[in-house]
C-alpha cells in the first residue's frame, strides 16, 4: 500500500512541476509581449489570460486618472474592505460607469480607459485588495 501512496505522490510532484513551467512560460511570454511596440488590445488580452496568475496585491491600487476624480471603491464601486478587484472586464466597466458618473465626455472614456489599461499593464499585478 504505501508503494501505492508513494507513485501517487510521485506522479502528484511531477504534475504540479509542469504546471509551475507552464506557468513560467506564460509569464515569459506575457513579459515579452507586454513591449508597448505591441498593440494595446494585444498585450490586454494576453494579460487577460496570465493574470490569474499574478499577484494579487495587498497595496491600495488607483490608475492616475481615477485618482483624479477621487474614486472610492467602496463608495463609487461597492467594492467591500479587504474584497479582492481583479483587473477583468468587470474592473473596466466599474472603471467606464464611474467616470461616467463624473460627467466625463463619453468621446474621452475610451482614451482614458486605455490609459487606465496601459498603467495596470505597467504594474503587472492581477489586482489589488481593496484595504482602505
Amino acid at each position: 500500500m504505501t508503494d501505492s501512496k508513494e507513485v501517487y505522490a510521485s506522479e502528484l510532484y511531477n504534475q504540479i512541476n509542469v504546471w509551475e513551467n507552464v506557468v513560467k512560460a506564460c509569464m515569459k511570454t506575457f513579459q515579452q509581449k507586454s513591449d508597448p511596440s505591441y498593440t494595446l488590445d494585444f498585450r490586454w488580452d494576453i494579460y487577460q489570460k496570465v493574470r490569474k496568475f499574478l499577484k494579487i496585491d495587498s497595496i491600495y491600487f488607483t490608475p492616475s486618472i481615477l485618482d483624479e476624480y477621487n474614486i472610492s471603491w467602496y463608495d463609487d464601486c461597492y467594492l467591500e474592505r479587504y474584497e479582492v478587484q481583479h483587473f477583468d472586464e468587470d474592473f473596466i466597466k466599474r472603471c467606464v460607469k464611474f467616470l461616467e458618473g463624473k460627467g466625463v465626455e463619453p468621446t474621452e472614456i475610451p482614451s482614458m480607459i486605455n490609459k487606465i489599461k496601459e498603467e495596470i499593464l505597467e504594474e503587472g499585478i492581477g489586482g489589488f485588495e481593496n484595504d482602505w
